[in-house]
Order: C-alpha cells, then structure tokens, then sequence
C-alpha cells in the first residue's frame, strides 16, 4: 500500500487505451515468482495470527528471505543485459514499456521495502524478538497490496 504515484490513474488509463501489455514471459515470472514469495510470507503471518501469537524471529528471517526474492525477481525482470540476468530466457528485445516500469517499481520494491524494515528491525543482532500482532497485521497489509496491484495490472494490460 505503497502511496499512489501523482499520475497512477491516469497511468492505468494510458495502458488499456494504448493496449500496453507485459510480455507473457515476464509476466509469468513476474507473477508466479513474486506470487509465491508473497504466498509464503501470508502462511507464516496467517498462521501466527490465527493462534493470536507473535511471530518468532526465525520465521521473520524466512520473510526476509521471501522478500529479497521478490527484490531480486523485480530486478531480474528490470535487466536489460539477459546475459548477467537471473532469467536468461528472457531475450534482449523483450522489454517493459516505462510505463509498467515506473508502476511496478514504485509499489512492489516500496511494498517490498516495507515488509523488509519490519522484519528485519526484530531479527537484529541487537533487538532479535518476536514480531507482534500488530506488525504481522502490517506485512500482510503490504502483501495484499502487491497482490492487488498484480491483479490490477493483470487486469489493465489485457492479461486477463
């Protein structure tokens, strides 16, 4: 839930007018990759939050985890150097158009961001101490986000 860029209606009113879609290749990746990495930070916080406990710090360091796939699976897709990236198969002229770019990069890595500080600030050497109830509540916020803006430039870009 990442704040909405200035012009972001007028960016999704841009990409069905102008028909601009994702490649299904990047979309595959994007969706399926970043998917599962939310998927699994909604177990672990679903989980704790059905038991009403707070969430242990080894299971916050699995979210961490998750969460730099996510990071690196956004960069991955961002490359345009395929020989160095992390999907090779994605050739060299498939690209993103600025506009996806500038949509999916704002909230997925702010997003991302947020999820990350959270857990990482009680998986410190300094402070290693469960996460509570209300910053689990705050992750899944942030993954609900994600999963919304997917959905809604799954839905902007004809993927449907």
């Amino acid at each position: 839930m990442a704040n909405p860029l200035n012009n972001e209606e007028e960016l999704f009113r841009k990409i069905r007018e102008e028909k601009i879609t994702i490649d299904r290749k990047i979309w595959d990746i994007l969706y399926n990759r970043v998917g599962d990495a939310i998927s699994a930070i909604n177990l672990l916080c679903s989980y704790y939050l059905t038991i009403n406990e707070p969430l242990p710090p080894k299971k916050a360091r699995k979210i961490l985890k998750h969460a730099n796939v996510i990071k690196k699976v956004i960069h991955g897709i961002f490359t345009t150097k395929r020989k160095v990236s992390l999907f090779p198969e994605l050739r060299e002229d498939i690209k993103l158009h600025p506009i996806i770019i500038e949509i999916v990069s704002h909230h997925i890595n702010n997003d991302t961001n947020a999820i990350m500080i959270i857990s990482s600030f009680y998986t410190g050497k300094d402070f290693f101490k469960p996460i509570p109830i209300e910053d689990i509540k705050k992750i899944l916020d942030r993954t609900k986000a994600i999963k919304d803006l997917l959905e809604r430039l799954k839905e902007a870009t004809g993927l449907v």
